[in-house]
């Protein structure tokens, strides 16, 4: 017995929903945290374990401990934050500064990509604390010590949140924001510079995708245009955008393709950089954190 049309109609419907489901949730691969946790942070070169990161609570910053059992003493301080977003989820992040008494270069706030949590991408952070900047950094709605879960909603909504935090501080009000975005929060940063233009000063862009059609359709071919839902393409926010950008991206990205950042570049506004190096996905402050800073100086006209 042949089924009716109309049955075939609904199931097609029925199975494009959940296979369209299952697309949109593949942009999200959140890691939660649970403490006490300890970890080990050991030489780029040697190996060697240089000391140790002990999380006691999601409530207090982490302490760092020598080989010895001494507490390591940096030119940095971290100040663990715990804020809401709209959906009363409460999100965890650190306060990262300089303690020497020079003013901040400027205030980055960094929104990270799909994978891992706030440990994966501290040592992103670490090289422009170093160079005098003071930085933010906050795990999405289910990442890390954040509660919830991740959708397209909900980082637009966690990100909107720690841009309306951290522009309140009396230490960032005397600074310019930045919006430094790496892959997913690449393609997230101009859509929520421009939804809060008036505390957002630059934006900088690294290893983004233009859309999540474009990086479906990257990923899986057409099929994937056609299953994924566009919620705020990076394509169309860098045209409203009228902030400087700086847009960074390696040619041996294997995750996301240059010419994604090319065609972000080309459909921004001035002023603007393009920084092209050649490590992996997201790895610019590892190897290129003089450059990028000496760029971001020359764009925003900061004091060196």
């Amino acid at each position: 017995m042949r089924a009716k049309p109309t049955s075939l109609i609904l199931t097609l419907i029925i199975m494009i929903s959940v296979t369209s489901c299952s697309f949109n949730n593949q942009f999200y691969h959140p890691k939660p945290l649970k403490a006490p946790i300890t970890t080990s942070i050991t030489h780029d070169n040697t190996g060697d374990m240089l000391y140790t990161m002990h999380i006691v609570s999601h409530k207090q910053p982490p302490v760092f401990i020598t080989p010895k059992g001494d507490t390591v003493d940096f030119d940095y301080r971290i100040e663990n934050i715990l804020f809401s977003n709209r959906q009363e989820d409460t999100l965890h992040g650190w306060f990262i500064s300089p303690t020497n008494s020079v003013p901040p270069k400027a205030t980055l706030l960094f929104l990270h990509g799909n994978g891992g949590n706030i440990l994966s991408y501290l040592s992103l952070v670490f090289p422009f604390v170093k160079m005098g900047y003071q930085a933010f950094i906050f795990d999405y709605s289910g990442y890390g010590f954040s509660s919830g879960k991740p959708n397209r909603g909900n980082v637009l909504s966690d990100a909107n949140a720690a841009v309306e935090l951290i522009s309140q501080r009396s230490d960032v009000e005397s600074t310019m924001l930045l919006l430094y975005g790496q892959s997913l929060g690449g393609h997230l940063a101009p859509t929520v510079a421009n939804m809060n233009s008036k505390a957002i000063d630059g934006v900088i862009l690294e290893g983004a995708f233009s859309s999540h059609k474009d990086i479906a359709a990257h990923s899986v071919g057409f099929i994937g245009r056609l299953m994924v839902r566009e919620a705020y393409p990076a394509k169309t926010a860098v045209k409203n955008l009228h902030k400087p950008i700086l847009i960074i991206h390696s040619i041996n990205d294997s995750v996301i393709p240059a010419s994604m950042a090319k065609q972000l570049f080309e459909n921004a506004n001035e002023p603007k950089d393009y920084f092209e190096i050649d490590e992996c996905h997201i790895c610019g402050p590892l190897y290129y954190a003089d450059e990028i800073d000496k760029r971001i100086s020359k764009l925003m006209k900061l004091q060196n």
